[in-house]
């Protein structure tokens, strides 16, 4: 995969279904699948071409009843990257491709929507890549003082270790949503995603 000279990220058009089958991820005795969306834009792309790196992680997450009680929910795939994966192509222009594939909205681009995509360094792929099943291996601890909806963070150690991202809300008090900053993977633009209070630090500058 990671024989390919570029790399940008494609934003996944929700609502779309796969038309083939989707990959499944281990959990327990079970097999659980990909996430639709992600699998749809994931096939598609493939089909034009494009390598794809779309992670997912699996695990169980709390919902609220119509009760308003927290219940467990069923385990289920949920993309990394909720709303976007990566992908990679050799010759320059065959980017253009990528934009108009089903379950495709658009590619992150580095200016407006006539632009180029924002391309992802290499080393940053490998990394990315390389972290795998590791990303959602972190322990769980109790939130830091300070560590509010707003406040500006560090990621401590990981993938994404000296990354800056800004907490947007929290899922209880041990995993926090934040938009983390890509700045450091040669974008401008930011994700949305789920990382354990025990991977922050918060900025006081």
């Amino acid at each position: 995969m990671m024989d390919r000279q570029f790399w940008g990220v494609a934003a996944v058009k929700q609502g779309v279904k796969a038309l083939g089958e989707r990959r499944e991820f281990a959990f327990g005795a079970r097999m659980l699948p990909e996430p639709a969306c992600n699998a749809a834009a994931r096939e598609a792309l493939e089909a034009a071409g494009f390598d794809v790196f779309a992670p997912s992680i699996v695990e169980q997450r709390w919902r609220t009843s119509r009760a308003g009680k927290q219940e467990k929910a069923k385990a289920a795939a949920f993309p990394l990257f909720p709303g976007y994966l990566f992908f990679g192509w050799n010759d320059f222009d065959q980017w253009s491709a990528a934009p108009h594939v089903r379950g495709v909205v658009d590619v992150l681009r580095d200016g407006d929507r006539f632009s180029p995509p924002a391309l992802i360094p290499r080393w940053k792929m490998i990394m990315l890549m390389a972290a795998g099943a590791m990303i959602d291996a972190a322990a769980l601890v109790k939130a830091e003082p300070g560590l509010d909806v707003g406040a500006g963070v560090e990621i401590k150690s990981g993938p994404f270790a000296g990354m800056m991202a800004h907490i947007t809300n929290f899922d209880g008090k041990k995993r926090m949503r934040a938009f983390l900053d890509l700045d450091a993977l040669g974008g401008r633009q930011q994700f949305e995603l789920k990382v354990d209070v025990s991977e922050l630090t918060r900025m006081t500058a």
